[in-house]
């Protein structure tokens, strides 16, 4: 309701600041606008220590005629700051982007069914700590899912690799 507001108003009167950015590739537009508000408007301002902004976050993709359009709301102890807005959110999607895609890629781990919910973190931590030691790994020069499969198949390997936890 308060970026509602603000929009009505064309952020007149209101303590505000925009940036926006303009990434193609892939075959795509992506259009992203960032807005920064002081966040007193907010009818629960109060419950939150330090709260000093709200943040809101249009994405807006176009991929040949079909368009679609994500709209996120952030809460921040932060100043008013649209590009630090931007940075903070790209930054977080991109580690948890590629920290996903990797352990999919040399793991499969989107392939996984394992229901039980403490096991299936357990594993995920393994999992992660494997990919920590192939990835310190400077023996072998092959990708990380080629290291795994040299890791599983060959002895010697795999203890290379082992050491790498120590």
């Amino acid at each position: 309701l308060l970026f509602k507001d603000a929009k009505t108003k064309q952020f007149r009167g209101f303590d505000a600041d925009q940036y926006s950015t303009v990434d193609k590739n892939h075959g795509r537009v992506e259009l992203r606008s960032y807005y920064s508000i002081c966040a007193e408007g907010l009818p629960s301002a109060k419950e939150w220590t330090n709260l000093q902004s709200a943040g809101m976050v249009i994405r807006e993709r176009t991929s040949g005629e079909k368009t679609s359009t994500e709209i996120e709301y952030y809460i921040s102890s932060c100043e008013i700051d649209a590009k630090l807005l931007e940075k903070v959110t790209r930054g977080h999607w991109g580690i948890e982007t590629s920290l996903h895609w990797v352990l999919d890629v040399v793991f499969r781990e989107d392939k996984l069914r394992y229901r039980e919910r403490i096991g299936a973190q357990n594993l995920a931590a393994v999992r992660k700590l494997a990919l920590g030691a192939l990835t310190r790994d400077k023996t072998l020069k092959c990708g990380k899912a080629g290291k795994r499969v040299a890791a599983a198949t060959d002895p010697n390997y795999r203890e290379v690799v082992l050491k790498n936890f120590f």
